[in-house]
């Protein structure tokens, strides 16, 4: 009996010692977009987004090459706190927000993880993609927009290969 432990005991160490964390791409080295009188700020790892009007812009953009050489799954998201809650319904007004281009040039909009539109605290959202052709680049927004006012922060964002299945 003991045997058999410590050979279960030595399988899982090398199980774990193989297990490789995906890289994160984003460096959180955002690009703000802010129009208006509404107020974006990146400080500490959270990228707080305030609104006083109503506009079609309000967010954070992080663009990176993965110049992939075979297609390869990806999976994004990032944690978003809202204190007050919104009208309407969820969708591309707040949510996690990726574009891709590939390596012919060819591309893929609204790939998106919307948040939840009532008041919460920290909440993850994350979405998976499989593509057909090699990924070239990655466009990663962090959206809050198209709302008369209202703060939201979001924070741990990331975009990673992961396995397709």
């Amino acid at each position: 009996m003991k045997k058999v432990s410590a050979v279960m005991a030595i399988f899982a160490a090398l199980l774990l010692c193989g297990a490789e964390e995906a890289k994160n791409h984003i460096t959180g080295q955002f690009e703000l977009l802010r129009a208006g009188k509404n107020t974006i700020s990146n400080k500490d790892g959270i990228v707080t987004i305030t609104l006083f009007q109503k506009l079609n812009s309000g967010g954070a953009r992080e663009i990176f090459h993965l110049n992939q050489s075979k297609p390869v799954a990806i999976e994004f998201g990032a944690e978003s706190k809202l204190d007050t809650g919104l009208d309407g319904k969820a969708g591309v007004d707040y949510c996690v927000y990726v574009d891709l281009v590939y390596a012919d040039n060819s591309r893929t909009y609204q790939l998106i993880a919307p948040f939840s539109i009532t008041a919460h605290d920290w909440e993850l959202k994350t979405r998976k993609f499989v593509p057909r052709k090699p990924i070239k680049t990655v466009v990663f927004y962090l959206l809050y927009r198209n709302r008369d006012k209202g703060t939201v922060q979001f924070r741990n964002a990331f975009v990673r290969e992961v396995p397709a299945k």
